[in-house]
């Protein structure tokens, strides 16, 4: 989906409770640097800050603010309509620092998103790079600008690598197809 095909907002997103392992100030200093080229894609941090004081998402505003993103960048807080939340993004991204599994990449796959993540060890066990999603190094915005901005060039790879994603999820994911799993293993432990 892009602005210039459909007249519907590029919208960027990215969805986690909003912590530094999170990754979500690496996606803002990403977003400013997308923006200063492209004024229409606005970019969007759902989560919440579970800390008891929530400073990160105090610096997270701190750093949308300095950036200049106020306009660009919003954080709605946690949302529980994920469904909407997903079907109004045109790419999905996880900016994780680490991730031992990445619930919501699989989400994002399984709503048919293109998504760009960066190499957590969640993410390299659920994505293929260049065949269901783009990985691209931890800690580096001019990385992740750089992805974003080839996707959003290209719509014809966005959709390859959503549709990819959204058939892997349905195979890989799938509730069936995890108790089916989970039950050929009981089965496997039993007889052994």
């Amino acid at each position: 989906r892009s602005s210039v095909e459909t007249n519907v907002p590029v919208v960027i997103g990215t969805v986690g409770h909003l912590a530094p392992i999170k990754g979500q100030d690496v996606f803002v200093r990403a977003a400013a640097l997308v923006s200063a080229h492209r004024p229409d894609v606005h970019f969007v941090v759902v989560g919440e800050d579970k800390s008891r004081e929530g400073g990160y998402r105090r610096s997270l505003a701190a750093l949308i603010d300095e950036l200049g993103l106020n306009d660009v960048v919003t954080m709605p807080g946690w949302r529980d309509d994920m469904n909407a939340v997903l079907s109004s993004l045109t790419l999905f991204v996880s900016a994780a620092r680490s991730e031992p599994f990445g619930l919501a990449i699989v989400e994002a796959m399984a709503a048919g998103l293109p998504i760009i993540a960066t190499a957590s060890e969640g993410a390299m066990e659920i994505l293929e790079d260049g065949v269901t999603g783009k990985l691209v190094p931890s800690d580096n915005p001019e990385a992740l600008a750089n992805a974003i901005n080839n996707l959003l060039d290209d719509p014809h790879e966005r959709s390859r690598l959503a549709l990819n994603a959204q058939r892997v999820a349905r195979d890989r994911f799938s509730l069936a197809r995890m108790a089916s799993d989970t039950e050929r293993l009981y089965r496997e432990l039993l007889n052994d």
